[in-house]
């Protein structure tokens, strides 16, 4: 059985997506390393929550968009006639960037005062207005590879996104003897100039399909605004749930502390690209289940898939102290405790995925997220702002993993409800 599992078209996407999400790990690791080893820990801190937020915005700007990406492109991509496809390319492409040009003039303004008020951060404004234009480029190249995986180009997507990354390593190296990793500077670099690279080769490996996109009609039917709207909706409060622990660390003026947390959370970030390129191969086979029968075979099949970030996030209980010092130096003296505990707390994230895949796409009912969702940011925001004050970034820790219980816990009431209707 696993070799057949493991033999399929579906194994082959899952190790080129994840073999490409390794190798931007990899890449990835490199620029924190040296951002770790160049900043000190409560500059660090203060652009760590800044991407978090460039990061949190990004994902709320999607609009939901991934799943109905994921639910339509791979039926508009087979048909004869594409003029669909490049109608709900475009049409999903206006919308976003109208939505973005709004929430940014908003930044540009607001932002300051949001940063004194809140995040506390005290940074330049230019680092606030590259943060707030950062956002706008990170959903179109998170657009752009979400319908380039539905059609399963997962090799172009990799690749591309790569070459980006190494743009930017090098060019941050290249800043140094420079003098000029500034807060600014690596906003720029990160949040302009690699996405800028990744959207320009795309466009030139795709030239004629983006001509084709460009004559297409704008129909706002064709997102489907309801199915999208919730799912969108209930995104959010996860998004957002998920950010609160770094937000409300920075509320507390805990900043050491969050510059130690935020590494932590790097590393599971990292970890968690695995888990998105694993479910961003798996979904579309989740539309097609119609029964029982489907539903206990896509779920093992899953489950097997998932054990392998469900490893890595444990593994990282394993990982020596001595070689976090050895690679970020000592000054992150929290770093290791913390990415040993949240690893436990995120394995149960994992396991949430598959019952979020079953709602969202064979049962399509994104209210069940909606209401999960919501729970999940109101316990990680109280347990947040009640236990940081006696814990520290302990407390975060223990506020998400309350979270994800409760959240796969009510997840799993709604699969088990809708898998009873089924044949």
């Amino acid at each position: 059985m696993l070799k057949k599992i493991f033999s399929s078209g579906t194994a082959k996407n899952v190790i080129i997506n994840t073999l490409g999400s390794y190798i931007g790990i990899a890449i990835t690791v490199l620029s924190v390393v040296i951002l770790a080893r160049t900043l000190g820990r409560e500059v660090y801190g203060e652009l760590a929550v800044l991407f978090s937020f460039a990061y949190l915005m990004t994902n709320i700007l999607d609009f939901g968009s991934p799943a109905i990406i994921y639910s339509q492109v791979p039926q508009y991509y087979l048909l004869p006639s594409r003029s669909n496809l490049y109608s709900f390319i475009k049409s999903t492409f206006y919308f976003q960037t109208m939505a973005c040009a709004v929430v940014i003039v908003a930044l540009l303004v607001l932002f300051p005062t949001l940063d004194r008020s809140f995040f506390k951060t005290h940074a330049p404004y230019s680092a606030l207005a590259l943060t707030a234009i950062s956002i706008a480029l990170y959903v179109w190249q998170n657009t752009i590879s979400n319908m380039l995986f539905a059609m399963k180009r997962f090799s172009q997507v990799n690749i591309w996104l790569n070459v980006s990354y190494v743009v930017r390593t090098v060019s941050l190296l290249a800043l140094i003897p420079l003098g000029l990793v500034t807060i600014p500077n690596i906003i720029f670099l990160f949040g302009v100039i690699s996405p800028l690279v990744f959207i320009v080769c795309i466009y030139f490996l795709y030239r004629p399909s983006f001509e084709k996109v460009r004559r297409a009609k704008v129909e706002l039917a064709m997102i489907r605004p309801r199915y999208t709207l919730t799912n969108f909706i209930a995104q959010q409060f996860f998004n957002v749930g998920m950010r609160m622990d770094l937000f409300i660390l920075s509320y507390f003026g805990l900043k050491t502390v969050v510059a130690d947390y935020s590494l932590s959370q790097k590393i599971i970030l990292t970890i968690i690209s695995t888990v998105v390129s694993i479910t961003q191969v798996l979904s579309p086979s989740y539309t097609h289940i119609k029964t029982r029968v489907g539903v206990m075979k896509e779920f093992r099949h899953s489950m097997l898939f998932l054990l392998i970030p469900t490893a890595l996030f444990l593994s990282l209980s394993l990982v020596p102290a001595p070689l976090y010092k050895l690679i970020l130096t000592a000054k992150f003296i929290e770093t290791p405790l913390f990415s040993a505990h949240l690893g436990i707390v995120y394995s149960l994230y994992c396991i949430g995925q598959v019952f979020m895949l079953f709602l969202l796409y064979t049962f399509r009912k994104p209210s069940y997220l909606l209401i999960s969702n919501i729970a999940f940011f109101v316990v990680v925001t109280i347990a947040c702002y009640f236990l940081i004050p006696m814990y520290r970034g302990s407390g975060a820790i223990y506020a998400i993993g309350l979270g994800f219980i409760v959240v796969i816990l009510l997840q799993a009431a709604g699969f088990v409800r809708e898998y009873a209707k089924l044949k």
